[in-house]
C-alpha cells in the first residue's frame, strides 16, 4: 500500500525541532554579520580581495545546493532520509566556525585571503548540507496549517533569541575576549544545542520506496516548471538579499554613519530584536487575518519604508526607533516565506505522489548565494561610487556610502519583491483576505 506522500514522522515535537534552528543560527548569524568586518576592517584584507572570496563561496554553494537536497531526498535508511546527513554535520561545523575566526596571526595579504577562502568555502559547504536537510523535515512533520503556525512560531522565537546572541552580543564578546574568542562561545553553545536536537528527533526509517525519484536534472526542471515556485524563488532572493546587506552593513552603519563605539554598536542590533521577537505572533496573527502570500507582501512593504529614515537619521536615540520599526517587518519576512513554502510543497507532493521537499529548499538555497554573490558586489560598487577600499581606506565619504548602501540597494530590492509577492499571491488565489484553511491531508 502506497503511503501519503505528506503523511507526518511520529514523534515531532516543534520545541525539540526549534533547537537546531537555534544551534545552527547563533553562529552563522555572527559570521554572516560580521565575518565580512572582521576580515576586512579589523585585519585589512581589501575588500576587493574579500568580494572576490564570497563571489567565488557563492557561485559554488549556489551549485552545490540542489545536489545535496537530491542526494537527501533518494537517501533511504533505516534511520530516516535526512537524520543520517545531520549527525555527519555536528563535528564539521564545530570546526568551521572555529576556524573561520581564528586565522593565522600576522599573515600576510595573500596567506589571509587564502584562509578566508578555504574556511568560508568549507564552512559554507557544511551548512548547505546542514540546513537542506533541517529545513526539509518542516513540511513532513508538521503537516496541517495549525501544526505549521505553531512549529514555526517557536522555531522563528528561538531564532530570533539565536539573533540577539548572534549579532547583538557579539560586539561584546569581541571587544573583551577579540573574534577567536567570540567565534569559540558561539561555537560551543551552538554546536550543544544542535546536539540536543538531534539526540530527542526521531524520524520514520525508510530502506525502500515505491515512489521512483526522476533524475536530477528532471527533478529540477519539474520543480522549475511551478509557477508559484517560481515566483517565490524570486521573492526569496531579494529578501534575502536584503537581509543580508542589513546584517552586514549595520556595523559600518554604526561606525561611519552614526560614530558609535564597537560596545553600542548592540545597541543598535538590540533596537531590531526588541520587536523583532513579539513581532513573531504579530504576523502570525496576521497571516491568518490575511492569508500567507497577502501578509508576506505586507512585510516586505513595511521594512521598505522603514528603511528610508536610515538615509537621513544622525542621533542615537532617532537611529534606535527606527531599527525598531525595521525589526517588525525582519520578523514578518522570516515567519511567513516558511508558510508560503509549505502550500507549494504540498500540492506538489500531492500531484507528483512522491516527497522532494529537500530539493524544493535546495533550489531556493541556490538563489539566497546567488543574493550573496550580489550582496558582495555591493561592496564592490562602494569602492567605484564612494572610494571604500577598507578600513585603512575608507575614502573621503564613508557616511554617504553607508547610507546609500542601507537603503537605495535593499530600497529596490524590496521594491521588485512587494510586485512579485502580488502575482505570488494570485497565482495562489489569494484574492480575498480571509482565513487559511489547513494545508495538509484531511481524513
Amino acid at each position: 500500500m502506497n503511503r501519503d506522500p505528506l503523511s507526518p514522522a511520529p514523534r515531532a515535537n516543534p520545541w525539540r525541532y526549534a533547537l537546531g534552528e537555534f544551534g545552527l543560527s547563533l553562529p552563522g548569524f555572527a559570521i554572516g554579520t560580521y565575518l565580512v568586518f572582521f576580515y576586512s576592517d579589523v585585519l585589512a584584507l581589501p575588500v576587493t580581495l574579500v568580494a572576490i572570496a564570497r563571489a567565488i563561496n557563492s557561485v559554488w554553494d549556489g551549485f552545490n545546493d540542489p545536489i545535496f537536497a537530491h542526494l537527501s531526498d533518494r537517501t533511504r535508511t533505516r534511520w530516516g532520509r535526512r537524520r543520517p546527513w545531520l549527525w555527519l554535520v555536528l563535528p564539521l561545523n564545530l570546526i568551521a566556525w572555529l576556524a573561520l575566526w581564528a586565522p593565522p596571526r600576522q599573515a600576510d595579504v595573500q596567506t589571509l585571503f587564502i584562509w578566508f577562502l578555504v574556511f568560508l568555502l568549507f564552512s559554507e559547504t557544511v551548512a548547505t548540507i546542514s540546513w537542506v536537510n533541517y529545513n526539509a523535515l518542516f513540511p513532513r512533520l508538521f503537516t496541517t496549517e495549525a501544526q505549521r503556525v505553531r512549529a514555526n512560531a517557536i522555531r522563528k522565537a528561538l531564532g530570533q533569541v539565536a539573533l540577539i546572541g548572534g549579532i547583538a552580543l557579539s560586539p561584546l564578546l569581541y571587544s573583551r575576549w577579540g573574534f577567536a574568542g567570540m567565534g569559540a562561545v558561539w561555537a560551543v553553545i551552538g554546536s550543544l544545542a544542535f546536539l540536543l536536537f538531534l539526540l530527542d528527533f526521531r524520524e520514520d526509517g525508510e530502506t525502500s520506496s515505491a515512489e521512483p525519484m526522476p533524475n536530477f536534472l528532471h527533478n529540477v526542471w519539474g520543480l522549475l516548471k511551478n509557477f508559484s515556485y517560481r515566483l517565490y524563488l524570486g521573492i526569496y532572493m531579494l529578501s534575502t538579499l536584503t537581509n543580508g546587506l542589513l546584517m552586514a552593513g549595520m556595523p559600518f552603519y554604526a561606525k561611519y554613519s552614526l560614530g558609535l563605539a564597537e560596545g553600542q554598536t548592540s545597541l543598535l542590533f538590540g533596537a531590531v530584536f526588541v520587536t523583532a521577537i513579539p513581532g513573531v505572533a504579530l504576523w502570525i496573527y496576521i497571516t491568518r487575518r490575511l492569508r500567507a502570500a497577502r501578509a508576506w507582501q505586507l512585510a516586505l512593504a513595511w521594512l521598505m519604508l522603514a528603511l528610508l529614515p536610515l538615509i537621513a537619521v544622525r542621533s542615537l536615540w532617532g537611529s534606535l526607533l527606527t531599527a525598531a520599526v525595521i525589526g517588525l517587518g525582519l520578523s514578518g519576512g522570516m515567519v511567513l516565506g516558511d508558510v508560503v513554502l509549505g502550500q507549494i510543497i504540498d500540492e506538489d507532493a500531492h500531484r507528483h505522489g512522491r516527497p522532494r521537499e529537500a530539493m524544493f529548499y535546495g533550489l531556493a538555497s541556490v538563489l539566497a548565494r546567488l543574493s550573496g554573490l550580489l550582496n558582495a558586489q555591493s561592496f564592490v560598487l562602494l569602492t567605484w561610487l564612494f572610494g571604500y577600499v577598507s578600513g585603512e581606506q575608507p575614502g573621503p565619504d564613508p557616511d554617504a556610502a553607508f547610507r546609500f548602501f542601507m537603503v537605495v540597494i535593499p530600497g529596490i530590492a524590496l521594491l521588485l519583491a512587494v510586485g512579485m509577492a502580488g502575482w505570488l499571491r494570485r497565482s495562489l488565489g489569494e484574492t480575498q483576505p480571509e482565513v487559511m484553511t489547513p494545508t495538509g491531508p484531511t481524513e
